[in-house]
């Protein structure tokens, strides 16, 4: 009952105490509470007035608030429990904690407002605080994202009311492009690459076969960590021999890499791809002698997916990979580089060796064309032989092609000349 009598130890008396506590069945979190104590037994009548008038007025104030639509944090909940019941192909649960995760954390003030209410004006302080704090745009990017996904989400599912777009639509987080110096990609020359692994195996390092793979074959950092010795299919040695006496090496296949799965840290198992579909590197004649001599001493254990390639490393689980290569670097007096750059030196290198494009993306798993120009700017391929088409001289005055330097030099001195001498009589009787 809300009406219930009650001793007090303080005054030695008993009392009716009412207790109102009004529940949103639409919104589980919206409730309205209220407690009214030291009413006199003797008063019944007015207990069960006061009963009645903070009935009508928590109903009320529940209404009000359902009118308002659900607060932002039981969005976030409500979203995410959505698509743990019924997953969907656009989204696996790991993006699905990151979207939650992310706005939990950067949204704080948001939490107990509800949706309808934060404004464009919120989604400006937001991004500028952030900004203020120091996070990169691409953080902030992901952030924006984020909200955005579900908050449309919400309007979809109609928890959100008296509005029609997300308050961080327009809201702009970018900063003014530095025209002083363009911050050039990492990357590595062939001489750099060859110091690099150098230095790893005659230091003995525990991640120089990891990098030497990586270079070779372009995988992820956690591509690497989910590679298996019953995902490499080699030709025999005996039969790779033969075809080298008679075959070029760039002819002979040796066999290929099929890359299936990758680790994932939060999870920390393996899981699918981050391209969603498994692909194929072919093996190259150096990389196929390492592996000939490498696998059989690769001796790491094994697991449901397979034989482990690589040692199971903590920084290589934690995701750490990064961190590892640039101390080296610092240690060894190398160029600085990211794991990933090792990527992009694998994807330059092969697209200078002729591969096209096409088959760059399908053995790196690119889905996205822009992402492949990165490496194609980085090969310094996007402009080979682009103003070799231009031909401003007729055919009565173009040189002739065997024409040397000194032969050219020779002929464009007397067009000066002449075209002098012309330019003096013009004057004289001009």
């Amino acid at each position: 009952m809300a009406i219930k009598p009650y001793f007090c130890k303080k005054t030695n008396k008993s009392y009716f105490r009412v207790y109102v506590n009004k529940q949103s069945s639409k919104y589980p979190h919206i409730r309205e509470q209220k407690l009214i104590k030291n009413i006199p037994l003797d008063s019944p009548e007015k207990a069960q007035q006061l009963n009645d008038e903070w009935t009508v007025i928590c109903k009320k104030n529940v209404e009000l608030r359902e009118a308002q639509g659900c607060c932002w944090d039981e969005l976030i909940n409500r979203f995410e429990a959505h698509y743990k019941k019924y997953p969907t192909r656009k989204m696996n649960l790991n993006t699905i904690s990151d979207h939650v995760a992310r706005v939990k954390n950067y949204t704080k003030s948001w939490l107990k407002k509800p949706c309808g209410q934060i404004v464009f004006a919120d989604g400006c302080e937001l991004f500028e605080n952030l900004q203020d704090k120091g996070l990169s745009i691409t953080h902030r990017r992901n952030i924006k994202g984020s909200i955005n996904k579900i908050y449309k989400w919400g309007l979809k599912r109609r928890y959100i009311l008296d509005t029609t777009e997300s308050p961080v639509i327009g809201v702009e987080i970018e900063e003014l492009h530095d025209l002083s110096e363009e911050v050039e990609q990492e990357i590595l020359t062939d001489s750099e690459i060859h110091l690099l692994l150098k230095r790893a195996f005659e230091t003995k390092h525990p991640w120089a076969n990891i990098w030497k793979l990586c270079l070779y074959t372009g995988l992820r950092s956690q591509e690497l960590n989910g590679l298996r010795k019953e995902d490499i299919f080699l030709i025999k040695p005996s039969h790779a021999s033969s075809l080298e006496a008679d075959t070029k090496k760039k002819d002979i296949k040796y066999g290929h890499i099929k890359v299936k799965r990758q680790w994932k840290t939060k999870t920390k198992k393996c899981g699918r791809l981050k391209g969603k579909y498994s692909r194929t590197i072919p093996l190259n004649s150096s990389l196929y002698w390492w592996l000939i001599e490498y696998l059989p001493n690769a001796s790491f254990g094994r697991d449901s997916f397979g034989s482990r390639v690589f040692p199971k490393l903590k920084n290589f689980d934690n995701g750490n990979q990064a961190q590892v290569l640039r101390t080296f670097c610092a240690a060894e007096r190398l160029k600085s580089v990211k794991f990933h750059t090792l990527r992009a030196c694998w994807a330059t290198q092969v697209l200078r060796s002729g591969t096209s494009s096409t088959d760059l993306m399908l053995m790196g798993g690119w889905r996205d064309y822009s992402t492949m120009m990165i490496y194609i700017r980085l090969a310094g391929l996007e402009t080979v032989g682009a103003t070799e088409g231009l031909d401003f001289e007729s055919l009565e005055t173009r040189p002739n092609k065997s024409m040397n330097a000194a032969e050219w030099t020779k002929l464009n001195r007397e067009k000066r000349e002449s075209k002098s001498a012309l330019d003096n009589v013009v004057s004289l009787f001009g």
